[in-house]
């Protein structure tokens, strides 16, 4: 996990090669101040654990960012708003984004969201109920929708 003055920049897995070596060339890229990401990153560890068991369905942190565009933007905005435990389709987000014909563009912002279960895009599937990707693999997309009761254990 990576943050900065202003909030969380981006949360890894492992298997999606969240080495520290990676993270440690994003910060140096971003030229994080530790002292002032500091209080970021445990607030985010501490809801984190939280979700993991079952005492959290919303994340309440500041999250930077960056050089996101404006669409992209608006779509990582609009994902908290899911509803644990419940899924909509890339064209119900392009619709409720304002723009119904985007879901390329929905399907880009989610594969990009640089706070995977904290901008849950878990929840955001193929308008048929198939999963799509996830940054992180679809295995991991569907442990996530499994632990938020979608799909039986």
């Amino acid at each position: 996990m990576l943050a900065s003055a202003a909030g969380v920049v981006r949360l890894t897995f492992a298997e999606a090669g969240g080495t520290s070596g990676a993270l440690a060339h994003l910060a140096a890229g971003l030229r994080i101040a530790p002292e002032r990401s500091r209080a970021h990153v445990g607030l985010a560890l501490e809801q984190l654990r939280e979700y993991i068991a079952h005492q959290r369905r919303r994340f309440d942190l500041p999250i930077d960012l960056g050089p996101f565009g404006l669409y992209h933007r608006e779509v990582l905005g609009f994902l908290p708003r899911l509803r644990y435990g419940h899924t909509v389709s890339y064209g119900e987000v392009a619709s409720a984004t304002g723009r119904p014909l985007a879901m390329r563009a929905v399907g880009a912002a989610c594969a990009l969201n640089p706070v995977p279960i904290i901008f849950p895009c878990h929840r955001v599937i193929h308008a048929d109920g198939s999963l799509g990707g996830h940054i992180a693999g679809t295995w991991v997309k569907h442990a996530l929708l499994t632990h938020e009761g979608v799909f039986d254990e």
